[in-house]
């Protein structure tokens, strides 16, 4: 008789951790749409603060979309600031740092890809990159790993 009490071949506890993994997966799913909101409201603050006009800026109340919407923002800040400027600026830096980067990342990806350095020299060189990536400060005069072949 104490055999006719157990349940046939667990379906129970297999419905309860699908319960479980959907809950958990819910949860998290929840948890990543709130940071993303969170994570986006201040840029819909800006938009939105964009467009409105100075009497609609200045106030008491959390308004998102504004009552009368206007363009005239923009001119102004391209005639009062530098904007173009800035722009052109901020252009030129990540122009310029990505073709640097480039201009030493691929000769040195190609010497590793065929194998001009030796064992030794690839080993030192990965050691002493990837220590001086992640070490404190001033640890880094002692980072080698392995002994030059």
């Amino acid at each position: 008789m104490a055999s006719l009490a157990r349940p046939v071949s667990g379906v129970g506890a297999v419905g309860a951790t699908r319960l479980s993994r959907r809950l958990t997966r819910g949860a998290v799913h929840a948890l990543v749409i709130l940071l993303c909101a969170i994570t986006l409201f201040p840029m819909l603050w800006m938009l939105s603060t964009s467009f409105k006009i100075p009497n609609e800026v200045f106030t008491r109340d959390i308004q998102i979309l504004p009552r009368t919407p206007t363009l005239s923002n923009f001119p102004d800040a391209f005639q009062y600031f530098p904007v173009a400027y800035w722009f052109w600026n901020s252009l030129l830096i990540a122009v310029v740092t990505t073709a640097g980067k480039l201009a030493i990342s691929i000769p040195a990806a190609f010497a590793f890809a065929i194998g001009l350095l030796s064992f030794g020299w690839t080993c030192l060189l990965l050691t002493k990159f990837s220590k001086r990536s992640f070490a404190r400060q001033g640890d880094w005069e002692n980072s080698y790993a392995c002994e030059p072949l």
